[in-house]
């Protein structure tokens, strides 16, 4: 009897630690929040007796979280992104909503000795910054634009070797698109 009270004991303590543990988990990412209301404190730590940092004046402050504790008193903190803390009640969770912004951007990928893929896109971005989602508008296949044996664009490295019996004898560089130069 005292070894199955012993047991119990045990499971119930490792259950404590574990639900002590699942806010964390589930902040692995940064989590947006918003505020609900105007004049909402920010604390150095997951209780209103500790240090009020500042203010959010605005109701709809985007706010960034890290993490959650559940205080001594079993009110749920979340801690920002620079440290200090925000009470539950006072931030709901903010849904990015994409806003086209229309300026286009470009990327290049590596493709073949000879060319590289250029994809022009633009971001849809929420209001606080988010990138939701970015969205491609074009992709084509260009020359490479070599500079010292190396593309511009996309930073593809152009090098051959002679080889003779197993071994490299001479090393070339190229020198633009139709020519090599020996190093």
């Amino acid at each position: 009897m005292k070894k199955l009270w012993m047991r119990f004991v045990s499971i119930a303590l490792v259950a404590i630690m574990v639900i002590q543990f699942i806010p964390s988990i589930a902040f692995a990412a940064t989590t947006y929040y918003e505020t609900k209301k105007a004049d909402v404190p920010i604390w150095s730590d997951c209780s209103s007796s500790s240090t009020k940092v500042k203010t959010i004046a605005k109701k709809g402050t985007v706010l960034k979280v890290s993490s959650s504790k559940t205080n001594s008193s079993g009110n749920l903190w979340y801690r920002l992104t620079d440290g200090n803390w925000v009470y539950s009640g006072n931030v709901v969770k903010h849904n990015h909503v994409a806003v086209m912004c229309g300026t286009n951007k470009t990327k290049y990928e590596k493709n073949s000795s000879s060319k590289h893929i250029k994809i022009t896109y633009y971001d849809d971005m929420c209001s606080c910054g988010y990138v939701v989602k970015q969205v491609e508008v074009s992709r084509t296949n260009e020359n490479h634009s070599m500079s010292n044996n190396k593309c511009t664009k996309c930073g593809y490295q152009h090098v051959h070797q002679a080889v003779m019996c197993g071994n490299p004898v001479v090393t070339y560089e190229q020198n633009n698109s139709s020519s090599h130069v020996k190093v």
